[in-house]
């Protein structure tokens, strides 16, 4: 026994040793932490312990099978929570709601909110903050009495009332589709198994975007927004895969989320848009089909959120030729997180050049400084209810 017990303990610090880091884990659908360089200042700090810390827990041996045996056995003795998430009779699955106030935070978010304000204001450019519907807050009535709803809520409500810049337009679409939206129908708006809004959440936050640019916006010439303009397009062949459902290692089946997306009928994005990956100046022209949907024309196989909309890049300009070659010159930044991916082609519609940028991969100079750099009529930041920790909003690139 004892001889069988050290085989094994030996056999997994061999396999740990041999075997290769991985950059990314599939199913927890994010980027792994790697070994970090040793130096005297980072071992001094105590930074070198913390990341190498991380990098040991993330890059454990058999990680993947050691959580899926963790997941099965939550399941089997009917926990609450299973890896964090809760699974209702109708198979949605919820997330554990914010556990705790993290208001010193998300204080600096607001700083930093406000201080776009300004620097907005200082650039002649109109700014426009669209709180996108947080899943956790916009379906909370689905969470039974019994669970505590946490601080998801009362966090997004502390940030969006502290943005208090006269400078900047604001609206929570958390509220609204509370407001005037059934709960039934709200479920309608986000996939089953992923924390995304669907397509027809999508559509409708695009009609109230569009709705107040073309109500408010000085910039913006668009005619109220009409359902008939655009169509819903379909890959009825293709397997959603959602991303809680990932970290739940496919556990709920699937009866509901489709691999959907709306799109222009006024515009053939491959041809009315020119968009480029990065700066224009680098002239990396990319084909819309390309960039959207970029898995919809397969014939089978599992597709995902960012397959169905956009990925995540860094930087992205869109120029809308027929704009241009009507004499517009309208210029938008967007500043999105992943939920913006669903609209960021819909948005474009209404300006001759948009610019978008992810400030969690874009690092080539502050936002603020991009600003000045280029100067914008209309920005746009379009940021799930549920973003609120200051590395979203670091504008200024001086929040640690």
């Amino acid at each position: 026994m004892l001889g069988s017990f050290l085989a094994f303990i030996f056999g997994f610090g061999i396999y740990g040793v041999v075997s290769e880091d991985r950059p990314v884990s599939f199913w927890e659908n994010r980027a792994l932490a790697q070994k970090p360089e040793v130096s005297l200042e980072s071992v001094i700090d105590g930074s070198y312990m913390s990341a190498y810390e991380k990098y040991i827990t993330d890059q454990f041996p058999l990680r993947d099978g050691w959580i899926m045996a963790h997941v099965l056995l939550e399941k089997l003795t009917n926990q609450t929570y299973i890896n964090n998430y809760y699974i209702t009779d109708d198979q949605y699955i919820l997330a554990k709601p914010l556990e705790y106030t993290a208001n010193q935070n998300i204080d600096v978010s607001i700083e930093q909110m406000n201080r776009l304000g300004e620097t907005a204001k200082n650039a002649g450019s109109e700014l426009y903050f669209f709180y996108l519907p947080s899943r956790i807050i916009t379906l909370e009535e689905m969470y039974p009495d019994f669970m505590s709803k946490g601080y998801t809520s009362y966090s997004k409500d502390y940030l969006f009332n502290g943005v208090t810049n006269e400078h900047i337009q604001k609206f929570d679409l958390s509220t609204e589709l509370i407001k005037n939206y059934p709960l039934e129908e709200r479920k309608q708006m986000f996939y089953q198994t992923d924390h995304h809004w669907n397509e027809e959440g999508a559509i409708k936050g695009y009609e109230f975007i569009h709705n107040t640019l073309a109500d408010t916006s000085s910039v913006v010439k668009s005619e109220p927004f009409n359902s008939e303009n655009y169509s819903n397009v379909c890959a009825n062949n293709l397997n959603f895969v959602g991303s809680y459902n990932l970290q739940l290692y496919k556990l709920v089946r699937n009866h509901h989320d489709l691999a959907c997306h709306y799109v222009s009928n006024k515009l053939n994005y491959d041809t009315d848009y020119t968009i480029y990956s990065g700066n224009i100046a680098n002239k990396a022209v990319v084909s819309a089909s390309g960039l959207f949907g970029s898995k919809m024309n397969n014939t089978e196989g599992d597709i995902n959120y960012a397959e169905v909309f956009m990925q995540d890049y860094a930087e992205i300009n869109i120029v809308n030729n027929l704009k241009v070659q009507a004499g517009e010159t309208s210029r938008a930044l967007i500043i999105k997180d992943s939920f913006a991916n669903a609209v960021n082609l819909l948005v474009a519609e209404n300006f001759a050049h948009t610019s978008i940028l992810d400030i969690r991969y874009y690092n080539e100079m502050p936002i603020e400084q991009y600003i000045q750099t280029h100067g914008f009529d209309t920005i746009i930041v379009l940021y799930n209810g549920e973003t609120i920790f200051n590395s979203m909003y670091n504008f200024s690139g001086k929040v640690n």
